[in-house]
């Protein structure tokens, strides 16, 4: 296509800007994928506005769209592709209705994506036509030259005048889109990099100095154009559905980077990448301010959540309601029952829809065949469809399990048909290794090529090189299509099996697949579903539920019958952190037993652990007002009837000092040991008989050796007092390791809490050790689909090799006793590892309760409700507990209310001291929860506040220098890495109030404080009559400006933090050997007071501490 150049006026043309800076604000959407209406998470239309469950639509989208262009004069709402295809409304009204949505939307520019091309280009260039006169379409590396439908409807860039500033939009959309859709062979798409750098240079030449990306080929693809193109100010993309994010997640997707993600070049310019996940259920919000030269300076933004607080547009609205009835009228009859959820999340791991339609292709088939009189025999007893085909899934819980065929819709919104294949085992084991040939080990990204199988056994090794990760593969011996017995394919052999006409015209690029001897068996997939459902529901999990697929890091081993080989299952937990009954996700004790958002609990794992090898790796102590209440008493109660083998240390059993553990160890002593080789208590009596480095099991004559240690960090992160000493892990283990080796022991277990990756550099340096059983860093380890919300950081077990062959298992089982931990292991001869199995095992409603332990918490929960359960506040927001790093507003609440409680105490007796305290500092470590504003019904309770903070430490005074201080904020950013600051969890970062920080993190650590400003007293000692009538106000500064001043490091300053940091916890040295005012308060006590006074709560983010550099990757 020729080179064109389109201006469009986008705003009232100015003369040529004079002002140093231009800001742009950018909307943006991707891969709506049809969905009109709000929808759930299986990717229903919600009907009602107000359901919390529900997010997105079209209507939302437009009302959101027209508020803010109302407030951003300077603004571009864009949209990445894919807008066709993913539900009925698609099905049913195809581009008419998009094209009406769209003209409505007023996107100033939109892309292709590769479904655009589903129906050919007789289904899109109507679109494209009916969206021109409003919309344009751009894709530079779309060649429609040969296309006389398409060629004159799209153009490769477009240029808008903004306040005399001009701004280039480059469209481009995945080349894949040749393999993946149906474009025909008229189009032909080319490199998008290359593409794009052509059309920059072009544009270049006409003056434009700023240029924004928009297009439709994955977030990698996004990041090598930001990469290889400086000039690119802005890439939007689409396709893999990103969810970008800055700090705690709105909903249940999980970040893949910050938003925007940043590409740093090396000349100092700066490129930004963003998406705005699926779905419409966000809208994409990003502010960029470009210097005179079009180069980005700064930037904000955040996609905004469209969920039930955002109005519909009211045109819209009627617009929807209008064809939703049409819609209603053919889609909405139920067709069948599913007694089971039919995930339909296949895009890496196994899943029970693609198990459902596997299994229904192969029954369809062997069904026709049967009636045509062939029955006895299957000739096509397997079959293979991609994960990307599947696109939403059927909730059992909805409407008594009812399905219409709306729903089925939603699955399969394509028509695909059933092919059969007759292919060579070597080229099935190709088709296997594309199916995984763009997965990574240890993360979570997704591939739509990913394979779900009927029929096929298949285990993965993602550690392997591409082309060598298919570890095992078997097929389905063909005397029984739906039979057991399997047999391994063999390269040289021809199998018969089945998939959509999709994959067999190498859709995905299965591109091998094309030559192969193929059979249209005249079958439409959706058909069949249909058929199925209505003749054989309810779906259950017996059918339909099987493991096909394994997809591991680490090859599986099989036993052999000539080995003697001992076998020994492993049971544990580690953080409990006092969570003795059922909690939800926001850490509330649940009492129904029946109630589905609740987890864990003593009882449940009582009843699931008796008679086992148990053990525990630390941090029962502290968590919850159980704690605060009962201390050790109860736990220690728990523990004895838990039958537990052994238990280490975590650091907060030592939280509450000496005193507060050595009853805990001696009360339990006669039922398990206590171990720990790296904690030194021979200075102190009261632990020194009663703590061991580890403990030996016999088991049928075999010796297992379980070796405890702790993390040394305990000397300052806790309060264990000067008579215990913590030395390092590793050394202490190998130092056991030999004293257990004389005794004979060949069988080594670590039980630890040092978090994960101590856990495995254990693993990686003494390969004598065969397990490691950790805690501290609340891991959660999963093979496959995840059972919950939690994202797995590995596989379970986390495998080390070494390089005599031997392995190291590394396991931990997340907090809070919501999963048991469950791992069976054989060793061999020698006592190494042979073979393993397991996974943890979620403790939800459905496992049972020990009435024991149940009958004894509901006696105790009567005084925890009766004394902390009274509301004594609410809250307009939800307080974050994300501290670690970064500013939080929950830091902002309880350091604020520091400041209040020392100025009311000291106004009572002495008006004139009423000034002296005006800023405090807290590690964000100690702050342990949030309060979710929904989750309380925006009530606060004592209860709230103890799960915050839990530790009984009271507030105190310090007198200190400037330069101390600087030592202070110099350890609150020294474990963190240069350029990561939202990225890395720092416990000691300061949470402040009276105090403005700024740091530079591109220096080293000890010089990082860039600039350090404390509150003044002027305003408290202007405002003097105020003080007692509006303390709040005072501290707010809202009956007086607040005045700030930089810190002199010869000045002395008074400033308010806790005993346990005043004595030196989490790090601060400095702070240790100064003389701290006690004050007879806890800081729970303190933010009680401040909630009780100041309600409703509005506390939030004012850059108390940020970073004003960053470093250059």
């Amino acid at each position: 296509m020729n080179f064109r150049v389109y201006i469009l006026v986008h705003i009232v043309l100015l003369t040529i800007s004079t002002v140093c800076s231009f800001d742009l604000t950018i909307l943006h959407n991707n891969d709506i994928h049809s969905r009109m209406v709000p929808t759930n998470k299986h990717g229903e239309d919600c009907l009602d506005e107000y359901d919390k469950n529900c997010f997105g639509g079209i209507a939302r989208l437009v009302y959101k769209v027209e508020l803010l262009r109302k407030q951003n004069p300077n603004l571009l709402y864009l949209n990445a592709g894919d807008t066709f295809v993913g539900t009925v409304w698609y099905t049913l009204f195809k581009w008419e209705i998009l094209a009406e949505v769209v003209n409505r939307m007023r996107f100033d520019a939109m892309s292709f994506g590769n479904h655009e091309f589903d129906d050919g280009v007789e289904g899109l260039a109507p679109y494209v036509n009916a969206t021109a006169k409003f919309v344009p379409t751009l894709a530079c590396n779309l060649d429609a030259s040969k296309e006389p439908r398409l060629r004159d409807l799209f153009h490769k860039s477009i240029i808008f005048n903004i306040e005399g500033r001009k701004v280039a939009v480059i469209g481009y959309v995945t080349p894949e889109t040749a393999e993946i859709s149906a474009p025909g062979p008229t189009l032909k798409f080319n490199d998008e990099v290359e593409s794009i750098k052509i059309e920059v240079k072009k544009l270049k030449k006409i003056g434009i100095n700023i240029f924004i990306a928009l297009g439709h080929s994955g977030f990698d693809i996004d990041n090598k154009i930001a990469e290889n193109i400086p000039d690119i100010d802005i890439v939007v993309g689409g396709h893999t559905n990103t969810f970008l994010w800055n700090g705690e997640q709105p909903s249940n997707e999980v970040p893949v980077d910050e938003y925007p993600a940043v590409i740093n070049h090396r000349d100092g310019r700066k490129t930004l990448v963003v998406q705005a996940f699926a779905f419409s259920k966000y809208l994409g919000f990003l502010n960029v301010s470009f210097d005179k030269k079009g180069n980005v300076v700064n930037f904000s933004g955040q996609p905004i959540l469209l969920d039930y607080n955002v109005p519909g547009d009211a045109a819209i609205k009627r617009f929807l309601a209008a064809k939703e009835k049409i819609l209603k009228q053919k889609y909405d009859t139920p067709i069948g029952k599913t007694n089971v959820l039919l995930n339909g999340e296949c895009r890496r791991y196994e899943c029970s829809m693609g198990n459902f339609l596997t299994d229904v292709i192969v029954y369809s088939v062997a069904n026709e065949a049967r009636m045509n009189g062939k029955n006895g025999f299957c000739k096509y007893p397997a079959a293979f469809m991609n994960g990307g085909g599947i696109r939403a899934s059927i909730d059992h819980k909805k409407n008594d399990g009812q399905i219409t065929l709306r729903d089925v819709l939603r699955v399969l919104p394509w028509k695909n048909e059933i092919f059969a294949l007759e292919i060579p085992g070597h080229i099935l084991k190709l088709v296997f290794e594309h199916s995984v040939s763009k997965l990574h080990p240890n993360t979570t990204d997704l591939y739509g090529a990913f394979l779900q199988v009927s029929g096929f056994k298949v285990k993965y090794d993602l550690s392997k090189p591409l082309g060598q990760r298919v570890r095992q593969l078997k097929i389905r011996i063909g005397k029984c299509c739906l039979g057991r017995q399997y047999e391994h394919v063999e390269d040289n052999k021809y199998y018969n099996v089945l998939t959509t006409d999709y994959l067999a015209k190498g859709g995905d690029l299965y591109s091998m697949l094309r030559e192969i001897k193929q059979i249209n068996m005249n079958m439409g997939l959706l058909d069949k579903v249909i058929e199925f459902m209505k003749q054989h529901s309810p779906i259950t999990n017996h059918e339909f539920v099987t493991m096909n697929v394994i997809v591991i890091n680490i090859i599986i081993f099989y036993l052999a019958s000539t080995v003697h080989l001992f076998q020994l299952t492993i049971l544990h937990e580690n953080d409990i952190h006092s969570r003795f009954v059922p909690t939800n996700k926001y850490g509330e004790d649940c009492w129904d037993e029946n109630d589905k958002e609740c987890f864990g609990g003593i009882a449940k794992l009582v009843y699931k652990t008796k008679h086992l090898l148990h053990l525990n790796a630390g941090d029962t102590f502290v968590g919850t007002v159980w704690y605060n209440e009962f201390k050790w008493e109860l736990i220690a109660l728990l523990f004895k009837y838990m039958e537990l083998d052994a238990m280490s240390f975590g650091n907060h059993e030592f939280d509450d000092g000496i005193e507060g553990l050595a009853p805990f160890i001696n009360e339990t002593a006669d039922a398990f040991p206590t171990v720990a080789c790296n904690v030194d208590v021979s200075r102190e009596p009261k632990l020194k008989n009663i703590v061991f480095k580890s403990k030996v099991f016999e088991f049928n004559n075999q010796k297992i050796g379980v070796i405890g240690y702790v993390i040394p960090s305990t000397a300052y992160t806790s309060s264990p007092g000067p008579t215990v000493t913590f030395n390092d892990e590793i050394q202490c283990i190998k130092e056991e390791v030999q004293e257990l080796e004389k005794q004979g022991v060949e069988i080594i277990i670590a039980l630890g809490h040092s978090g994960f990756d101590v856990d495995k550099k254990i693993a990686e340096e003494i390969p004598e050790v065969d397990i490691v059983v950790g805690g501290h860093s609340n891991t959660f380890l999963w093979t496959g689909e995840k059972p919950s919300d939690e994202v797995p950081k590995g596989d379970y077990p986390f495998v080390v090799n070494h390089s005599d062959g031997r392995k190291t298992l590394v396991v931990q089982a997340f907090a809070h006793t919501k999963y048991l931990g469950y791992l069976s292991v054989l060793f061999d001869e020698k006592g190494d590892v042979y073979s393993y199995s397991g996974q943890p095992i979620l403790l939800n409603y459905e496992v049972p309760s020990d009435e024991n332990i149940n009958e004894l918490l509901a006696y105790k929960a009567e005084k925890i409700r009766e004394k902390y359960d009274t509301a004594i506040g609410n809250t307009l927001v939800t307080l974050s507990n994300d501290c670690r790093g970064k500013e939080c507003n929950m830091g902002n609440l309880v350091t604020d209310s520091l400041v209040c409680e020392a100025i009311r105490q000291k106004t009572i007796d002495d008006t004139i001291r009423s000034t002296r305290y005006t800023a405090a500092f807290l590690s964000g470590g100690g702050i342990r929860a949030s309060i979710d504003k929904d989750a309380v019904q925006r009530k606060i309770t004592i209860r709230n506040v103890l799960r915050v903070l839990p530790y009984g430490n009271y507030m105190v005074g310090l007198t200190l220098n400037g330069s101390v201080l600087k030592q202070a904020f110099e350890r609150s950013v020294e474990q963190i890495p240069g350029g990561q600051e939202k990225k890395y969890e720092a416990r000691e970062y300061l949470q402040l109030s009276g105090f403005k920080v700024k740091y530079d993190l591109t220096k080293p650590p000890g010089e990082r404080v860039n600039e350090m400003k404390i509150r003044t007293t002027e305003c408290v000692t202007k405002c003097q009559p105020n003080i007692k009538p509006n303390l709040k106000n005072l501290l707010l500064g809202k009956d007086c400006i607040q005045k700030y001043e930089l810190i002199n490091e010869s000045k002395m300053y008074n400033v308010l933090t806790s005993d346990f940091q005043a004595k030196g916890g989490d790090g601060y040295s400095m702070l240790k050997d100064l003389q701290p005012e006690k004050f007879s308060v806890t800081l729970a006590e303190a933010t009680v007071e401040y909630i009780k006074k100041y309600s409703p709560i509005k506390t939030k983010l004012e850059k108390r501490s940020l970073f004003c550099k960053q470093r250059k990757e």
